[in-house]
């Protein structure tokens, strides 16, 4: 499945994958079966990872190309697209991306 039907079907089935790269990001890792689960003996509760081989190996999809599907998805679906705060405060850190400078 290309990464563009993958996050569009994850986005339709997700709200909160909407408003949320991280959220996004473990769901499409996951689908590629990435995210591992062992059981913490101490706590007996159930404990979500990412498979470290994979990760260093570079067999992931790149934040990066997912969050570009997700933008390019959210331009043509518009029922798809993050709630209106989500949205003012990503448009917020796009203008003031690049405007600071580090004074040594």
């Amino acid at each position: 499945m290309k990464i563009y039907d993958l996050v569009k079907r994850i986005l339709e089935r997700d709200p909160f994958a909407r408003n949320s790269d991280k959220v996004l990001l473990w769901e499409v890792w996951e689908y590629q079966g990435a995210v591992c689960e062992k059981i913490d003996i101490r706590t007996l509760k159930r404990q979500k990872y990412i498979n470290k081989e994979m990760f260093l190996d570079g067999r992931l999809i790149s934040t990066e190309t997912i969050t570009r599907a997700r933008r390019k998805v959210q331009e043509i679906h518009k029922n798809l697209r993050a709630s209106k705060y989500i949205q003012a405060e990503r448009r917020s850190r796009e203008k003031t991306k690049g405007l600071f400078i580090f004074k040594s």
